[in-house]
């Protein structure tokens, strides 16, 4: 009897052990759970393919992330390393608007690729605010890569214009590149250009220097970029006194035969409204006729660009 009474009372002891043992460890895993955050971020890029270097800075147009991040950039073909070209940028939780990204001086020349990564700030490792091991150690959230053009390049004219970096300017982006004095040359204020003051516009256009002559240099600029639909390249053919500048009626003279005029005056009413200069600017510039000008076909009109 003593026996049986001996192993109840071991059997007593042990499952007392061991349910306190379960309950400490449920404690103790609960305690642990309320100190952990889930780590699932996500990243999202809203900006355009093409982007201008100020200095060594780049400035983004929207990136969107669901937690703390950061943003670097490499070389393509490095993304899985960490070799990178810029300082980490710090991305607050919702929407960031004109992103700042300085990149290593020197690491990038005009028209050269980076790839955009953004990196979760890791909550339950590392440094919060810190851009870490921890950090560096987690998956890519997000990548992009871009295409970067210098400030001064011709493609940065370009890029400036094209609001919605789709790599292409629609006929409203367009009409934002260039001075357009319509009013000016309507010498009569009835909202029309006839032939005289519509020629007057195309040589205020070609004459760059504004001295009332187009030399030669001028004459090849608007050719190649304005007029070179209309007209053949013979500039010492027009300037018929030889003295190396065109005067208005040289200029008008070189379009005596052509059909420049005639194609802008799309409703063939022998005068041209402000829509239709603009109108036939654009199309002179859409060489493949697709509704939209790339930087191919816009970069030889680059020197009729307005201020920026």
């Amino acid at each position: 009897m003593k026996m049986k009474n001996s192993v109840n009372n071991l059997t007593k002891y042990f499952l007392y052990f061991t349910f306190a043992f379960v309950a400490t460890s449920l404690t103790g895993c609960s305690d642990d759970d309320d100190g952990f955050e889930p780590f699932e971020p996500t990243g999202f890029f809203e900006v355009g393919e093409q982007q201008i270097l100020t200095g060594n800075t780049l400035t983004l147009e929207s990136i969107d992330v669901d937690q703390d991040s950061w943003l670097v950039a490499v070389r393509p073909g490095d993304e899985n390393t960490n070799n990178f070209i810029s300082d980490p940028t710090m991305l607050q939780e919702g929407s960031n608007t004109d992103v700042q990204l300085t990149l290593n001086q020197n690491s990038v020349a005009n028209g050269d690729q980076i790839v955009l990564m953004i990196f979760g700030d890791d909550p339950n490792e590392g440094i919060q605010g810190q851009f870490d091991e921890p950090d560096r150690d987690n998956p890519i959230l997000e990548t992009k890569t871009i295409t970067v053009f210098t400030e001064d390049s011709n493609e940065a004219a370009f890029i400036n214009f094209d609001q919605n970096r789709d790599g292409f300017l629609d006929q409203s982006e367009f009409m934002n590149t260039f001075n357009n004095d319509f009013d000016g040359f309507d010498i009569d204020n009835d909202g029309f250009h006839d032939n005289e003051e519509f020629f007057n516009n195309i040589f205020a256009f070609t004459d760059a220097d504004d001295d009332n002559f187009i030399d030669e240099d001028e004459f090849n600029l608007g050719f190649d970029g304005f007029f070179g639909n209309h007209i053949d390249n013979n500039f010492s053919t027009f300037d018929s006194d030889a003295d190396g500048f065109l005067n208005d009626a040289e200029f008008d003279a070189a379009f005596a035969d052509s059909t420049m005029f005639g194609t802008f005056d799309a409703d063939d009413d022998n005068f041209v409204t402000e829509t239709e200069f603009n109108t036939g600017i654009f199309n002179d510039r859409d060489f493949n006729d697709d509704d939209r000008i790339d930087a191919d076909e816009f970069n030889p009109f680059n020197n009729f660009v307005r201020s920026r």
